[in-house]
């Protein structure tokens, strides 16, 4: 039952570093505070990069929780 957990949320953290990357690829960044930035100072269009932002965002906190599910 653990081995079977312990891959079900591996599969689940893959498939969210697949998003995150696609938002890297998309505004050719390597972190998320390098989008806040182009954001800010109007190198990227904020419809749909403000989204994408929060997007992003929301996919590292959930892996971040994933992860901490591990260390329990």
């Amino acid at each position: 039952m653990e081995q079977s957990l312990r891959a079900y949320l591996l599969r689940e953290i893959g498939l969210i570093e697949i998003e995150l990357l696609r938002y890297r690829e998309r505004y050719n960044v390597l972190s998320l505070n390098e989008l806040h930035h182009l954001i800010e100072i109007g190198l990227v269009p904020v419809h749909p990069a403000w989204e994408d932002y929060l997007e992003w965002q929301n996919g590292a906190d959930s892996i971040e929780e994933l992860r901490s599910l591990f260390l329990n």
